[in-house]
C-alpha cells in the first residue's frame, strides 16, 4: 500500500512539474478555473488582483465597481466619421471594444501592450483618424522609450482587419509545448494551492499574519487608513515603476523624444492626431505622500512638457481633485466612476476636434 501511494505522488508531482513548465498549459488550465464556480476554481482574482496576492479577508469585496452605466452614442452610419487606433492596456481594453462608447466614432481597433499585440491598420482617408497611445503610469518609463514598438504596433502593410478581430477579439489560441523550468514556482504554486477550497485556510493565515506580525505578501501594502490594497512595485523606489522614484532630465528627455519621433511617424501615415494618455497609479492619487516618500511628479513632468508633440489626454488633474471613488480596493485598477471620468475627457477631445474641422 505505502509502495503505491509513494508512485501516486511520485506521478502527480511529476505531472505537476510538467504542467507547470508549460506557460500555456498553465495559462489555459488557469482560464478554466477562474471561471469556475466548483470547488476546484480558483478566487485569486475574482475578488481583486490584490486580494489574490494577499487573501486579506477585509477586502474581499466582489464586483467593487459597481455597475457600469455609461453613455453610449447610437450614432447614424452617415455622422460615424471618426476611426480609433489604440495601443492600449487593460486599463481601458474593454472601452476600446465597444465603439458606441466614443462620440461619432465608426471603428476602434487596438492593440494590447502587455501582449505586444499589432493590429492592421488601413487608414479612411474620409474619416478623422484618431491615435491614442494609452499606458498606466507604472508602465511609462520603459514603454514610452520603447521606439521599436511605439511605431510597429500598427500594420500598414495587411490590408484591412477582418471583422471577426476588429478591436482587438482575440484569435484562436494555440497553445505552445514550451518547456521552461526557470521562475515556475508561481505556476507550481498556482497548480498544488489555488483552489477555492482552501481559500478559508489562506485568509485566516494572511489575516493572523497581518493582525500579529503586520505582515503581508511582498507583492502588497495596506494603505495607512486600512482602506486600500497598494501594488508594492508603484511604492518602492527602487522599481522602474515606483510612484515615488526620481525621474531625471535626460531620462525625462528620452521619454520626450520618443513619443516626438512616434508623433512625426503616425503623422506621416496619415493620423489626424495622435494622443498620449496616462492613467494614474492609484498611490499617486490617493496616497502621494506614502510613508514619507514624495510623488516623482512623473506625469506633470510628461504632460506639460513643452517640447511634447503628441496631445495629452489629462487624467491627473481631474483625478486629483475628484472626490469619487476612483480605485478598486483590492485591485490594481480603477472603477467604473474612474473609467467614466477618462471616457469622458477622451470624447470631450473628440468633440471639441470635430468642432475645430468645422
Amino acid at each position: 500500500m505505502k509502495k503505491i501511494v509513494g508512485i501516486t505522488v511520485v506521478i502527480l508531482t511529476l505531472i505537476i512539474l510538467i504542467i507547470s513548465s508549460i506557460d500555456d498549459v498553465t495559462k489555459s488550465i488557469a482560464d478554466l478555473r477562474y471561471e469556475s464556480k466548483g470547488w476546484w476554481g480558483s478566487d485569486k482574482y475574482i475578488y481583486g488582483d490584490l486580494y489574490g496576492f494577499s487573501y486579506l479577508p477585509h477586502f474581499r469585496m466582489k464586483d467593487q465597481k459597481g455597475k457600469r452605466n455609461f453613455i453610449t452614442f447610437q450614432t447614424p452610419q452617415q455622422f460615424k466619421d471618426i476611426d480609433i487606433y489604440a495601443m492600449c492596456d487593460s486599463y481601458t481594453g474593454e472601452l476600446f471594444s465597444e465603439p458606441s462608447l466614443f462620440y461619432h466614432v465608426d471603428k476602434t481597433q487596438f492593440a494590447v501592450l502587455s501582449n505586444r499585440q499589432t493590429v492592421p491598420a488601413k487608414l479612411d482617408p474620409h474619416k478623422r483618424n484618431i491615435l491614442v497611445l494609452e499606458t498606466s503610469e507604472r508602465n511609462v518609463r520603459p514603454v514610452y522609450k520603447d521606439t521599436a514598438y511605439l511605431t510597429h504596433f500598427l500594420d500598414f502593410n495587411s490590408g484591412e482587419q477582418n471583422n471577426d478581430q476588429a478591436g482587438g477579439a482575440k484569435p484562436a489560441k494555440k497553445i505552445k509545448l514550451k518547456f521552461k523550468l526557470k521562475d515556475i514556482d508561481p505556476n507550481i504554486e498556482f497548480n498544488i494551492w489555488d483552489y477555492r477550497f482552501l481559500t478559508p485556510f489562506k485568509e485566516l493565515k494572511a489575516q493572523v499574519s497581518y493582525s500579529m506580525f503586520n505582515r503581508v505578501n511582498h507583492d502588497v501594502y495596506v494603505s495607512d487608513d486600512q482602506k486600500y490594497l497598494l501594488f508594492a512595485k508603484t511604492i518602492d523606489t527602487v522599481n522602474l515603476e515606483s510612484a515615488f522614484k526620481p525621474i531625471g532630465k535626460p531620462e525625462l528627455n528620452d521619454i520626450i523624444n520618443t513619443m516626438n519621433r512616434a508623433y512625426d511617424y503616425y503623422k506621416s501615415k496619415g493620423f489626424d492626431e495622435v494622443y498620449i494618455a496616462i492613467i494614474p497609479n492609484p498611490v499617486t492619487i490617493l496616497y502621494p505622500h506614502y510613508k514619507g516618500n514624495t510623488y516623482n511628479e512623473l506625469i506633470p513632468l510628461i504632460q506639460n512638457n513643452k517640447a511634447l508633440k503628441c496631445k495629452v489626454i489629462d487624467a491627473y488633474t481631474p483625478f486629483k481633485s475628484s472626490k469619487a471613488h476612483l480605485y478598486s480596493y483590492s485591485d490594481t485598477h480603477w472603477t467604473f466612476d474612474g473609467e467614466k471620468v477618462w471616457l469622458s475627457l477622451l470624447n470631450k477631445e473628440l468633440r471639441a476636434g470635430e468642432k475645430f474641422q468645422k
